[in-house]
């Protein structure tokens, strides 16, 4: 997101120009996501995030792994981490959907760990200690091994990561972040 609102909100008007263009004459996976969220939400109203002035967030994006791209055990949470202006820190939890698009190599599966970045975890992953910190306590993970069309959910204030590795084939996933709390009537999904 960063600290330059304008910025943010300009780039999602162009993901809102393109995406349309990206799926004509398929099934439209952002709408398919927001689906299927709609059904696990419990007639909950999604919708795409928008701000106070009415600037739509962008719907989904397009995460491409190759070489040995990925990302380190960390967590996400506006809400926690920047306290920030963006309407989406307002919602209590903060969850992610991941579309797999195609399959990359098997190394480069997705790891979740049965850990809520906060305290001593939130230290061992600020410090980059984490897998030390989770081989000494013994914290489990599940390794998400994707097929083209999987789609999960995961909370992302539990530390997770996509371990580098020499892929030898690119996985591309659609990915949206989706933003709730218990006392409200509308789910925000953004990327």
């Amino acid at each position: 997101m960063g600290a330059d609102r304008d910025a943010f909100f300009e780039r999602a008007d162009g993901i809102h120009r393109l995406f349309p263009t990206l799926f004509e004459g398929i099934a439209d996976p952002v709408e398919k996501s927001y689906q299927n969220l709609s059904t696990l939400a419990g007639g909950k109203h999604v919708r795409t995030a928008v701000s106070n002035d009415g600037r739509l967030y962008g719907p989904a994006i397009f995460r491409i792994y190759k070489s040995e791209e990925g990302h380190k055990p960390h967590y996400d949470s506006v809400r926690r981490r920047t306290k920030s202006s963006y309407e989406v820190a307002r919602f209590e939890h903060q969850f992610a959907a991941v579309l797999c698009i195609k399959q990359g190599s098997a190394e480069g599966d997705s790891i979740l760990y049965r850990a809520k970045a906060e305290e001593e975890v939130e230290k061992a992953v600020t410090s980059g200690e984490f897998h030390r910190y989770a081989d000494t306590e013994e914290i489990p993970s599940a390794r998400f091994e994707l097929d083209a069309g999987d789609l999960y959910f995961f909370y992302t204030e539990n530390v997770h990561e996509v371990p580098r590795v020499n892929q030898t084939d690119t996985r591309v996933v659609l990915a949206v972040f989706i933003a709730t709390s218990p006392d409200r009537e509308e789910i925000f999904v953004w990327s």
